[in-house]
């Protein structure tokens, strides 16, 4: 009986997600001797024991689920490209832009109605609710996780092999 009013105050918290997008990156290989600060961060975290890539395992299809909690058939991202039936600004006018660079999200956006998965993201709804957000990982997966936000003002993302920031379209990455 004594703890259930810890637990409570605890749980009405906000806390701080930010989610890391480690493109390729199997768990078994998250060891102390080979990654001593991602196996800190997954004991002191949340470790996803049994997870698994959707198929087909492309890039920003998985993305795409782990930032809407949606399968492909809802959020129509069934591959790292995309047939839009329109030439996308920021792809070279290509009617199947790759997705995994920042512009061409955007211009997809843009052609369907704001949101070319239709569905709310992880850290949108969290913006909505007034946290501060921030996303890790690889160019193109990372921004998936706040993709219509493309101002830089609002969500941060941080890509894993550079350290860079994203700021609005059209504007140089700079280092934090």
């Amino acid at each position: 009986m004594v703890a259930a009013p810890q637990l409570t105050s605890a749980a009405s918290q906000p806390h701080n997600v930010i989610p890391f997008v480690p493109d390729g990156l199997r768990a078994d290989m998250v060891k102390r001797e080979i990654a001593p600060v991602m196996a800190e961060l997954r004991d002191k975290g949340v470790a996803f024991r049994d997870s698994h890539s959707l198929f087909p395992t492309f890039t920003t299809p998985n993305a795409s689920a782990m930032a809407t909690g949606h399968y492909l058939g809802d959020t129509g991202d069934f591959s790292n490209t995309i047939y839009t039936g329109y030439p996308v600004p920021g792809a070279g006018a290509s009617v199947t832009p790759f997705l995994e660079s920042d512009p061409v999200p955007g211009g997809v956006d843009e052609h369907f109605a704001g949101d070319y998965l239709d569905e709310a993201t992880i850290l949108k709804a969290a913006r909505a609710r007034g946290f501060n957000t921030a996303t890790v990982g690889k160019l193109g997966p990372a921004l998936i996780f706040d993709h219509t936000e493309r101002t830089g003002q609002h969500t941060m993302v941080v890509y894993d092999s550079t350290g860079l920031t994203d700021l609005p379209v059209g504007q140089t990455a700079r280092k934090e």
